[in-house]
């Protein structure tokens, strides 16, 4: 098998000493990836994801979102124009959701950003077209708001909660 993900080798080792200063945007990029999976608490999941509701009774622990900002059907999969795809990861424990948009086109996606998961905001925290986000600036949106992802990109927002009394 001459998968990169599948093999231990040299093949897809990163010698990090090697990539000189060149390389610092890339080491910048994972760096934050590793901090957003460590600060996102529904990323590390421990059980298979099968779209069930969490607990049992909560909302379902993955949810398949259309362009629309509606759960998939069974016919959404069948689309054969469709190059993006979009998820909704929900936590336990009132763990924030997390929206994954990722678009494989050439185009943008454009998506209807969904009242899941009782997010009352999304913010996006991850966003793969853009050198210079700052995921300790969020961009906002609310529920109902157009997010576009341009091309060859994803963006990863995570839901928050008005707090009490709002």
């Amino acid at each position: 098998n001459n998968n990169a993900y599948c093999l231990d080798t040299a093949t897809n080792w990163i010698d990090w000493t090697a990539i000189g200063s060149e390389g610092d945007a890339l080491r910048a990029f994972v760096a934050r990836m590793l901090r957003t999976r460590r600060e996102q608490a529904v990323l590390p999941s421990r059980h298979f994801l099968d779209g069930k509701p969490v607990g049992g009774s909560g909302p379902k622990d993955i949810t398949w979102i259309r362009a629309d900002g509606k759960e998939m059907e069974a016919s959404d999969w069948e689309g054969p124009g469709v190059r993006s795809l979009a998820f909704v990861l929900a936590g336990e424990h009132g763990a924030a959701p997390v929206l994954v948009v990722l678009n494989a086109h050439d185009q943008p996606a454009h998506y209807t950003l969904p009242a899941a998961a009782s997010a009352a905001r999304w913010n996006r925290i991850v966003d793969t077209s853009r050198d210079d986000h700052d995921p300790d600036q969020p961009v906002s949106f609310v529920p109902g708001d157009q997010l576009t992802v341009p091309a060859f990109s994803l963006a990863v927002l995570t839901g928050l909660t008005w707090p009490d009394g709002i």
